[in-house]
Protein backbone atom coordinates (compact mmCIF):
# COMPACT_ATOMS: atom_id res chain seq x y z
CA UNK A 1 0.00 0.00 0.00
CA UNK A 2 1.09 3.59 -0.63
CA UNK A 3 3.00 5.03 2.31
CA UNK A 4 3.59 1.71 4.09
CA UNK A 5 7.21 0.96 4.97
CA UNK A 6 8.09 -2.29 3.11
CA UNK A 7 10.61 -3.43 5.74
CA UNK A 8 8.12 -2.96 8.58
CA UNK A 9 5.44 -4.72 6.58
CA UNK A 10 7.66 -7.73 5.87
CA UNK A 11 8.73 -7.95 9.51
CA UNK A 12 5.12 -8.01 10.73
CA UNK A 13 4.26 -10.65 8.13
CA UNK A 14 7.28 -12.79 9.08
CA UNK A 15 6.53 -12.64 12.81
CA UNK A 16 2.86 -13.32 12.19
CA UNK A 17 3.59 -16.57 10.38
CA UNK A 18 5.77 -17.65 13.30
CA UNK A 19 2.56 -17.98 15.31
CA UNK A 20 1.87 -21.22 13.38
CA UNK A 21 -1.90 -20.96 13.73
CA UNK A 22 -3.95 -23.85 12.41
CA UNK A 23 -4.63 -22.22 9.03
CA UNK A 24 -0.85 -22.10 8.41
CA UNK A 25 -0.35 -25.71 9.50
CA UNK A 26 -2.97 -26.82 7.01
CA UNK A 27 -1.23 -24.90 4.23
CA UNK A 28 2.13 -26.49 5.11
CA UNK A 29 0.54 -29.95 5.04
CA UNK A 30 -0.53 -29.44 1.44
CA UNK A 31 2.86 -30.56 0.09
CA UNK A 32 3.54 -33.52 2.42
CA UNK A 33 2.23 -37.05 2.78
CA UNK A 34 -0.05 -38.49 0.11
CA UNK A 35 1.04 -36.39 -2.89
CA UNK A 36 0.05 -36.65 -6.54
CA UNK A 37 0.95 -34.56 -9.63
CA UNK A 38 -0.48 -31.05 -9.50
CA UNK A 39 -1.62 -31.43 -13.11
CA UNK A 40 -3.93 -34.25 -12.00
CA UNK A 41 -5.29 -32.10 -9.17
CA UNK A 42 -5.98 -29.21 -11.54
CA UNK A 43 -7.69 -31.53 -14.00
CA UNK A 44 -9.94 -32.91 -11.26
CA UNK A 45 -10.66 -29.40 -9.98
CA UNK A 46 -11.65 -28.26 -13.46
CA UNK A 47 -14.14 -31.14 -13.62
CA UNK A 48 -15.53 -30.41 -10.15
CA UNK A 49 -15.69 -26.63 -10.58
CA UNK A 50 -16.10 -25.98 -14.32
CA UNK A 51 -17.11 -22.36 -13.75
CA UNK A 52 -13.53 -21.39 -12.75
CA UNK A 53 -10.87 -21.19 -15.44
CA UNK A 54 -7.93 -22.63 -13.49
CA UNK A 55 -5.42 -22.14 -16.32
CA UNK A 56 -6.07 -18.41 -16.04
CA UNK A 57 -4.76 -18.34 -12.48
CA UNK A 58 -2.32 -21.23 -12.01
CA UNK A 59 1.31 -21.71 -12.99
CA UNK A 60 2.94 -25.06 -12.09
CA UNK A 61 6.58 -24.51 -11.10
CA UNK A 62 8.70 -27.55 -10.14
CA UNK A 63 10.98 -25.22 -8.14
CA UNK A 64 8.16 -24.04 -5.89
CA UNK A 65 7.84 -25.64 -2.45
CA UNK A 66 4.29 -24.52 -1.67
CA UNK A 67 1.29 -22.78 -3.20
CA UNK A 68 1.89 -19.02 -3.21
CA UNK A 69 0.58 -15.85 -4.85
CA UNK A 70 3.07 -13.56 -6.57
CA UNK A 71 2.30 -9.85 -6.75
CA UNK A 72 2.98 -7.33 -9.47
CA UNK A 73 4.58 -3.90 -8.78
CA UNK A 74 1.15 -2.34 -8.16
CA UNK A 75 0.57 -4.76 -5.30
CA UNK A 76 -2.06 -6.77 -7.15
CA UNK A 77 -1.90 -10.55 -7.30
CA UNK A 78 -0.47 -11.60 -10.65
CA UNK A 79 -0.42 -15.39 -10.61
CA UNK A 80 -0.65 -18.36 -8.29
CA UNK A 81 2.34 -20.68 -8.35
CA UNK A 82 2.06 -24.32 -7.31
CA UNK A 83 4.72 -27.05 -6.99
CA UNK A 84 4.70 -30.06 -9.29
CA UNK A 85 3.11 -32.23 -6.59
CA UNK A 86 0.52 -31.53 -3.91
CA UNK A 87 -1.31 -33.45 -1.20
CA UNK A 88 -4.15 -35.43 -2.75
CA UNK A 89 -6.85 -33.93 -0.49
CA UNK A 90 -5.40 -30.67 0.82
CA UNK A 91 -3.84 -29.50 -2.47
CA UNK A 92 -7.18 -28.73 -4.16
CA UNK A 93 -8.34 -26.80 -1.09
CA UNK A 94 -5.16 -24.71 -0.98
CA UNK A 95 -5.42 -23.89 -4.69
CA UNK A 96 -9.05 -22.78 -4.33
CA UNK A 97 -8.14 -20.83 -1.21
CA UNK A 98 -5.42 -18.83 -2.99
CA UNK A 99 -7.69 -18.14 -5.97
CA UNK A 100 -10.26 -16.85 -3.48
CA UNK A 101 -7.65 -14.46 -2.06
CA UNK A 102 -6.91 -13.22 -5.58
CA UNK A 103 -10.60 -12.70 -6.30
CA UNK A 104 -11.78 -11.21 -3.02
CA UNK A 105 -8.96 -9.93 -0.78
CA UNK A 106 -7.44 -6.47 -0.41
CA UNK A 107 -4.23 -5.36 1.32
CA UNK A 108 -5.09 -4.55 4.91
CA UNK A 109 -1.64 -3.77 6.35
CA UNK A 110 -2.10 -0.01 6.75
CA UNK A 111 0.26 2.25 8.69
CA UNK A 112 -2.36 2.30 11.43
CA UNK A 113 -1.79 -1.43 11.93
CA UNK A 114 1.98 -1.42 11.32
CA UNK A 115 2.53 1.32 13.91
CA UNK A 116 0.33 -0.32 16.53
CA UNK A 117 2.11 -2.10 19.43
CA UNK A 118 -0.07 -5.17 18.72
CA UNK A 119 0.70 -5.14 14.98
CA UNK A 120 1.63 -8.84 14.78
CA UNK A 121 -1.45 -9.97 16.68
CA UNK A 122 -3.68 -7.70 14.62
CA UNK A 123 -2.34 -9.04 11.32
CA UNK A 124 -2.53 -12.66 12.50
CA UNK A 125 -6.18 -12.16 13.40
CA UNK A 126 -6.89 -10.27 10.17
CA UNK A 127 -5.38 -12.80 7.80
CA UNK A 128 -6.97 -15.77 9.63
CA UNK A 129 -10.46 -14.29 9.70
CA UNK A 130 -9.97 -13.12 6.11
CA UNK A 131 -9.27 -16.77 5.23
CA UNK A 132 -12.76 -17.58 6.49
CA UNK A 133 -14.34 -14.64 4.67
CA UNK A 134 -12.89 -15.36 1.25
CA UNK A 135 -13.74 -19.06 1.42
CA UNK A 136 -17.34 -18.27 2.35
CA UNK A 137 -17.41 -15.73 -0.49
CA UNK A 138 -16.13 -18.32 -2.95
CA UNK A 139 -18.64 -20.93 -1.80
CA UNK A 140 -21.46 -18.45 -2.32
CA UNK A 141 -20.23 -17.40 -5.77
CA UNK A 142 -19.15 -20.92 -6.85
CA UNK A 143 -21.29 -23.52 -4.99
CA UNK A 144 -19.33 -26.37 -6.60
CA UNK A 145 -16.40 -25.45 -4.35
CA UNK A 146 -18.30 -26.39 -1.17
CA UNK A 147 -17.58 -30.10 -1.54
CA UNK A 148 -13.89 -29.43 -2.23
CA UNK A 149 -13.53 -27.41 0.96
CA UNK A 150 -15.35 -30.13 2.90
CA UNK A 151 -12.49 -32.54 2.14
CA UNK A 152 -10.33 -30.57 4.56
CA UNK A 153 -12.53 -31.46 7.53
CA UNK A 154 -10.85 -34.81 8.22
CA UNK A 155 -7.50 -33.05 8.77
CA UNK A 156 -8.69 -30.11 10.87
CA UNK A 157 -9.36 -31.64 14.27
CA UNK A 158 -6.34 -34.00 14.42
CA UNK A 159 -4.03 -31.05 13.70
CA UNK A 160 -5.94 -28.88 16.16
CA UNK A 161 -5.59 -31.45 18.94
CA UNK A 162 -1.93 -32.25 18.34
CA UNK A 163 -0.32 -28.81 18.17
CA UNK A 164 0.27 -26.46 21.10
CA UNK A 165 -0.14 -22.80 20.13
CA UNK A 166 0.35 -19.81 22.40
CA UNK A 167 -2.65 -18.57 24.36
CA UNK A 168 -3.23 -15.97 21.66
CA UNK A 169 -2.76 -18.58 18.92
CA UNK A 170 -5.36 -20.77 20.59
CA UNK A 171 -7.90 -17.93 20.42
CA UNK A 172 -7.12 -17.43 16.73
CA UNK A 173 -7.50 -21.16 16.08
CA UNK A 174 -10.82 -21.33 17.89
CA UNK A 175 -12.16 -18.34 15.99
CA UNK A 176 -11.15 -19.92 12.69
CA UNK A 177 -12.77 -23.25 13.56
CA UNK A 178 -15.94 -21.60 14.81
CA UNK A 179 -16.40 -19.13 11.96
CA UNK A 180 -15.64 -21.78 9.35
CA UNK A 181 -18.19 -24.17 10.85
CA UNK A 182 -15.85 -26.81 12.31
CA UNK A 183 -16.71 -25.82 15.89
CA UNK A 184 -20.44 -25.09 16.40
CA UNK A 185 -20.06 -22.88 19.47
CA UNK A 186 -17.25 -20.49 20.32
CA UNK A 187 -15.86 -21.24 23.78
CA UNK A 188 -14.21 -17.87 24.39
CA UNK A 189 -15.37 -14.31 25.00
CA UNK A 190 -18.52 -13.58 23.01
CA UNK A 191 -17.02 -10.23 21.95
CA UNK A 192 -14.31 -12.12 20.07
CA UNK A 193 -16.78 -13.92 17.84
CA UNK A 194 -18.97 -10.83 17.45
CA UNK A 195 -16.10 -8.64 16.25
CA UNK A 196 -14.70 -11.38 14.02
CA UNK A 197 -18.09 -11.66 12.33
CA UNK A 198 -18.19 -7.87 12.04
CA UNK A 199 -14.84 -8.03 10.23
CA UNK A 200 -16.27 -10.59 7.81
CA UNK A 201 -19.42 -8.53 7.25
CA UNK A 202 -17.29 -5.46 6.40
CA UNK A 203 -16.29 -7.15 3.13
CA UNK A 204 -13.63 -5.00 1.46
CA UNK A 205 -14.40 -1.82 3.38
CA UNK A 206 -10.76 -1.31 4.45
CA UNK A 207 -11.50 1.39 7.02
CA UNK A 208 -14.16 -0.70 8.76
CA UNK A 209 -12.01 -3.84 8.65
CA UNK A 210 -8.97 -2.10 10.14
CA UNK A 211 -10.97 -0.48 12.95
CA UNK A 212 -12.69 -3.76 13.80
CA UNK A 213 -9.58 -5.95 13.81
CA UNK A 214 -7.63 -3.47 15.94
CA UNK A 215 -10.47 -3.42 18.46
CA UNK A 216 -10.56 -7.23 18.54
CA UNK A 217 -6.81 -7.49 19.15
CA UNK A 218 -6.99 -4.90 21.92
CA UNK A 219 -9.84 -6.73 23.67
CA UNK A 220 -7.97 -10.03 23.53
CA UNK A 221 -4.81 -8.35 24.86
CA UNK A 222 -6.70 -6.61 27.67
CA UNK A 223 -8.32 -9.90 28.68
CA UNK A 224 -4.90 -11.59 28.74
CA UNK A 225 -3.52 -8.89 31.04
CA UNK A 226 -6.32 -9.20 33.59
Amino acid sequence: MVGVDPKSEQEVIRRSFEEKVIADLLADASVTGDVIPSEDILSDLQSQVPSIDFERYININPSANRVVIHFNPEGQSAEIEVPSQLHRDLGPVIILHEIAHKLYSIDILTNEILNHPLAVNIFTLARTIEDVRIELEMEQRYPDTIDVFKNRAQYIMPIYKSHTPSEFGSIVDNLFLHLRGYMPSYKGDSDHARLAQQFIDAGNDRKAKVATIIKLAEIINNNDEQ
